[in-house]
């Protein structure tokens, strides 16, 4: 069962048996804390996210996602083409292909390498490419959790619809990113903020259709909802700990410690199913490549 950071809070109190606001605000600071430590063990598949964005003639600097943590490849499309740059790690060894940046240019791509917040490519573009013919493919930065879930009013769904109607709802733009819960039980990302009264999903409803309905915004770990205990038995363990009573700690730490191996053995391999259409890198899963570009006509499906 998912839960929010709300769930997370409440839950922490419980099993404390501390509800102060004292103790509430250092169990949140210690469930963020859990939840950094647990995506920093591992490149979980399940944080990596793609945004594109467009070559420009003569530039070769451009701009990283603003949630942007590690990169996992880097890919652009030239003439129906797919190419999958090679990172160049070292500083070093980059600026010593930059010493050709001036003198070569091509809209063949072959490196890239990031300096700062920025990814530099090589060699310089000769054209303009089409829109969003590069991708990404990176790793997020995970923030700290930091809204209660919120209920208030009540919404209309429609069935195979992304659209969330509101009514006596004050719905707002932080929204954005959080998850809406309807009746039936499925958690929806929020794609999208139009008014107070009006929000997209990233995926169409699949319940049934209905007004007046009774809902949850809340906010939810990328960590995936059957390890979402993990967030709050760890914290519990450290209260414990911390009003010495050792063998409290110890029962949480050890239900922490099991449940970070499951995790672990659940979700640190990528799914085997071999994905051909758009076989972007190893990284998503899908056999290695015997050459850097491809176009569909490579493939058969």
């Amino acid at each position: 069962m998912a839960l929010t950071f709300s769930s997370l809070k409440t839950i922490y109190q419980q099993h404390t048996g501390d509800s102060s606001t004292a103790n509430t605000t250092i169990g949140a600071n210690r469930i963020n804390d859990t939840n950094k430590s647990l995506f920093a063990m591992h490149d979980w598949y399940f944080a990596e996210k793609i945004f594109n964005f467009q070559t420009k003639a003569n530039v070769y600097q451009y701009d990283l996602p603003y949630d942007y943590s590690r990169m996992v490849g880097v890919t652009i499309q030239i003439s129906g083409r797919w190419y999958s740059l090679q990172e160049v790690a070292s500083h070093d060894e980059w600026q010593k292909v930059q010493m050709f940046r001036t003198t070569y240019t091509s809209n063949i791509p072959e490196l890239y390498h990031i300096t700062g917040d920025q990814m530099e490519i090589y060699p310089v573009p000769s054209a303009d490419g089409d829109v969003n013919n590069g991708t990404y493919y990176y790793t997020q930065r995970i923030v700290d959790m930091q809204y209660d879930d919120y209920v208030t009013g009540t919404v209309t769904l429609t069935n195979a619809s992304t659209v969330v109607t509101g009514s006596g709802t004050t719905f707002d733009a932080t929204m954005i990113g959080r998850f809406l819960q309807g009746p039936d039980k499925r958690w929806y990302k929020i794609a999208t903020f139009t008014s107070t009264t009006v929000l997209g999903l990233q995926k169409a409803f699949q319940g049934t259709t209905g007004a007046g309905l009774s809902y949850t915004i809340g906010e939810i770990s990328l960590i995936p909802e059957d390890h979402h205990n993990l967030l709050w038995r760890s914290p519990v363990a450290s209260y414990w700990l911390l009003k010495k009573e050792p063998a409290q700690a110890t029962y949480y730490q050890a239900l922490y410690d099991k449940g970070k191996d499951d995790l672990f053995n659940a979700y640190s391999k990528r799914t085997r199913a071999q994905i051909l259409r758009h076989p972007m890198t190893h990284r998503f899963g899908v056999p290695q490549l015997a050459a850097s570009s491809w176009q569909d006509s490579d493939y058969e499906y």
